[in-house]
């Protein structure tokens, strides 16, 4: 098993079913993955502190796990003052997640 399709499984195992990001091209196996992946809905956004907003309105509103991807670098720079809002005004419900997997078989 692929590390990108043992990280889906990961994520489906923890009911996860929609994924926010906005990736950069070391995501890109993640993204042929998410070509057949048909449980979790990928949910691409032009900016990543749109992109934290967004996921944190979905884990409050819907009580789940949200999950974002990021670009490893200048993605999580750009995400980090929404981040800091979200930890100030103590809505503790959004996970994040930076992942960057590489090529594999």
């Amino acid at each position: 098993m692929s590390g990108k399709r043992a990280f889906l499984d990961l994520l489906k195992q923890e009911g996860v079913d929609i994924m926010f990001g906005n990736p950069g091209t070391t995501e890109l196996p993640l993204m042929d993955a998410f070509a057949v992946e048909h449980d979790i809905r990928y949910i691409l956004g032009l900016q990543e502190a749109a992109l934290m907003a967004m996921a944190d309105g979905y884990a409050q509103a819907s009580g789940k796990l949200a999950v974002i991807n990021l670009h490893v670098a200048p993605g999580l720079g750009n995400a980090m003052g929404m981040r800091s809002e979200e930890h100030t005004s103590e809505l503790q419900s959004l996970a994040y997640l930076v992942c960057r997997l590489l090529l594999e078989k």
